[in-house]
C-alpha cells in the first residue's frame, strides 16, 4: 500500500475513532447523570478533544514530511485537510438550508 494512502487513512481513522467516542461518552454521561446538560457537555468537550487530536496529527504530519520527505506525511497532511474542507463546506451547506426552511 503507498505511504500517502496510509496517511490519508490514518487521519480517517483517527476522525472514526473520536466520533464513536464522542456518543459513547455522551451516551454514559446522559444516562448517569440527573439532568441532560452533563451529555451535552459531553459532546462539546469531546468535539474539543477531536479538534486537538486532528491539529496534533497535523502538526506530526507537517514534521514528518518536512524532515524526512515521507509520502506518509504528506498523507496525513492531505487526511487532515480534506477531513477540514469537508466540514467547512458541510456547515456552509447546513446553514444554507437551515436559512431556506
Amino acid at each position: 500500500m503507498n505511504q500517502k494512502l496510509k496517511g490519508i487513512l490514518t487521519s480517517i481513522g483517527a476522525l472514526i475513532i473520536f466520533i464513536i467516542l464522542t456518543f459513547v461518552v455522551s451516551i454514559i454521561v446522559s444516562t448517569t447523570s440527573s439532568d441532560g446538560w452533563a451529555g451535552l457537555a459531553a459532546v462539546i468537550m469531546m468535539l474539543f478533544a477531536t479538534a486537538i487530536g486532528l491539529l496534533i496529527l497535523l502538526v506530526v504530519g507537517l514534521v514528518i514530511y518536512y524532515k524526512n520527505k515521507s509520502q506518509y506525511g504528506l498523507g496525513l497532511i492531505y487526511g487532515i485537510l480534506g477531513i477540514v474542507i469537508l466540514s467547512v463546506v458541510s456547515s456552509i451547506l447546513i446553514s444554507l438550508y437551515n436559512m431556506a426552511v
